[in-house]
């Protein structure tokens, strides 16, 4: 007897590893030349000195949050209740501690994406409420269109990232529905997203 020959699984598997073969890991874009510079330096300190003065005289409210308001007490701001004012020089002081680069780290390590230097990390806004095509124009977007974000975003592979229900404010849906509709949503097309990915 002749043996029978087992034809191709078709399906989620081919499905699959077509999408693993788009998936191409793509390279940082590297930036090869110096920043523009959209302000003059007397213009950059003259927006720093008035923030500061911002920071200082009318300061930010903390709300419900004592831990944020126990380290700006620990860092030298004046707290008042659940407004913080912060004295001039600290704000630039904190900032200088931050580091030059970072990475964020995926669950794959091929998938790790690194902050600062010269590479740059492409990242799909948050929350506008319009969306806007050739065919249809300007308008409200709906459910259909975030999950076309969803997926153009995943298309690109690693040069993107973000988190996905926040990148397009659905109206469609009532208030007290839409966060949770959004982020279902989000989380179904993420998980198969994650399925190729790995």
């Amino acid at each position: 007897m002749s043996e029978s020959v087992i034809p191709a699984r078709r399906g989620r598997d081919s499905r699959r590893a077509r999408a693993q073969a788009r998936a191409v890991k793509y390279p940082y874009v590297r930036r090869r030349l110096k920043p523009v510079e959209l302000l003059s330096s007397e213009a950059v300190e003259i927006i720093e000195a008035n923030a500061e003065t911002i920071l200082e005289e009318v300061g930010i409210e903390f709300r419900r949050d004592p831990e944020s308001l126990r380290l700006w007490r620990d860092a030298g701001a004046d707290v008042h209740e659940e407004r913080v004012h912060i004295p001039r020089g600290l704000a630039r002081k904190l900032l200088a501690t931050a580091p030059e680069e970072f990475t964020l780290f995926a669950r794959n390590p091929e998938r790790n994406v690194r902050f600062g230097g010269d590479a740059t990390v492409f990242s799909p806004v948050g929350g506008p409420p319009f969306v806007s095509d050739i065919e249809r124009g300007r308008r409200y977007g709906t459910l259909d269109d975030l999950i076309n974000f969803i997926k153009l975003t995943a298309e690109k592979g690693a040069a993107f990232i973000g988190y996905a229900a926040d990148r397009l404010n659905v109206l469609q849906f009532l208030t007290i529905r839409r966060y949770l509709t959004l982020v279902f949503a989000a989380l179904v097309l993420l998980l198969l997203v994650l399925a190729i990915w790995q």
